[in-house]
């Protein structure tokens, strides 16, 4: 079965968007692919989140899978399959208060961030899982200090993408025409290819 498996935050999910459906990335991605899309994003994901999403799908042996990791500040703990603590970050509620002040450092952040990206790459190469890998910002790079290989696409979505394209409704994630050239410069990168960007013609 020929599959796009895209895993992400927000970003991926394409919130923010009118529609999100035909207008995100991993739906651009998927037809330039001519591939059927799973988006197994989730708004608010943190990095154990798409650890926890890869493990708890069945994948197929030609699905191609792209991950574009996100916040390294962002924490998910669960308590089974289907339960977990919600998002705890620098932002949020008590709980988020009481783990950044007792427990949370630096060290363990990038320790946890990088095994995490480190283990979810080596698990799909064992079941022989074509994945590409991405983060949301350029100075997350450390998520790849591994001597694992691990098929990196050079893209700064914050510097390239987010903070130079028009914003969605929410004022905060990229609209659809970001959204359509962060799509074609992944295919690019991974194909060779040199898929037009957005001109007015497509708005």
């Amino acid at each position: 079965m020929n599959r796009l498996i895209t895993i992400g935050c927000s970003h991926t999910f394409g919130e923010g968007l009118g529609n999100p459906n035909e207008e995100s990335w991993p739906y651009i991605l998927s037809k330039k692919f001519n591939k059927k899309l799973i988006n197994l994003s989730e708004p608010g994901g943190s990095n154990r989140t798409i650890q926890h999403n890869v493990y708890n799908f069945n994948f197929d042996k030609e699905d191609i899978v792209v991950i574009l990791w996100t916040y390294p500040d962002r924490y998910h703990f669960f308590s089974d399959k289907n339960t977990h603590s919600g998002l705890i970050n620098p932002w949020g509620g008590e709980i988020s208060k009481n783990w950044f002040k007792n427990f949370h450092t630096q060290y363990t952040e990038k320790f946890d961030n990088r095994t995490i990206v480190n283990q979810v790459n080596l698990y799909l190469q064992s079941i022989n899982i074509k994945v590409y890998n991405l983060t949301v910002s350029s100075e997350f790079n450390y998520y790849f200090d591994f001597p694992t290989k691990i098929d990196y696409i050079n893209i700064d979505f914050t510097e390239d993408f987010l903070k130079k394209y028009p914003r969605s409704t929410d004022g905060w994630h990229m609209g659809k025409i970001g959204n359509y050239d962060f799509a074609t410069d992944i295919y690019n990168k991974i194909t060779g290819s040199k898929d037009k960007f957005w001109t007015r013609e497509l708005i």
